[in-house]
């Protein structure tokens, strides 16, 4: 499932067509490719590569809990990876699923530290033969979900306990 903005074509083009070379040499054949997102005809323009190799479904935008209950049911999430100036709102939405999460281009050491402590595996691409081997592994079956106790850590009451515990350390250091 790749789900959210597409901030650059090419990154999107690049992603698909290492898709589009996993599924060439993949013994698997019933492989979908769904997107959920605003960008619904850009992603079903450029996704056209893969339509002999998968069925297509495009959602379009959707409710957070209907976002949420896909996110969960899928093989692995795919998100095109921003860059500069990004927060981690995307990565924490998919570590939630507690699925494998695919990034391209690539990913920042801080963002997969995060999904790391989450008990969740995030494969950063930088190429289609990363893509490729990523992809290949998550079809194995071996990449486990994120254990509930790990993702208990990233909710907001955990968060805001961190979060008062800084402070308080903080206030002490100052007095």
């Amino acid at each position: 499932l790749l789900s959210g903005s597409i901030y650059n074509e090419n990154d999107l083009r690049e992603l698909l067509l290492g898709l589009r070379e996993w599924l060439e040499t993949s013994n698997i054949d019933d492989v979908e490719f769904c997107y959920a997102g605003n960008e619904g005809a850009t992603v079903e323009r450029l996704s056209g590569l893969l339509k002999n190799f998968c069925e297509r479904l495009f959602f379009g935008f959707l409710d957070v809990e209907e976002l949420a209950k896909l996110q969960a049911s899928a093989t692995v999430n795919i998100y095109v990876h921003r860059g500069m100036g990004f927060f981690h709102h995307k990565v924490l939405e998919l570590i939630a699923a507690r699925r494998p999460v695919l990034s391209y281009p690539c990913e920042t050491a801080e963002t997969t530290r995060l999904a790391s402590d989450a008990g969740c595996r995030l494969f950063g691409c930088k190429n289609r033969v990363q893509i490729i081997e990523a992809m290949n592994e998550i079809a194995e079956g071996t990449v486990l979900p994120g254990a509930p106790e790990l993702l208990a850590e990233f909710s907001w009451d955990a968060r805001s306990k961190t979060l008062e515990q800084i402070l308080h350390k903080a206030g002490r250091k100052g007095s």
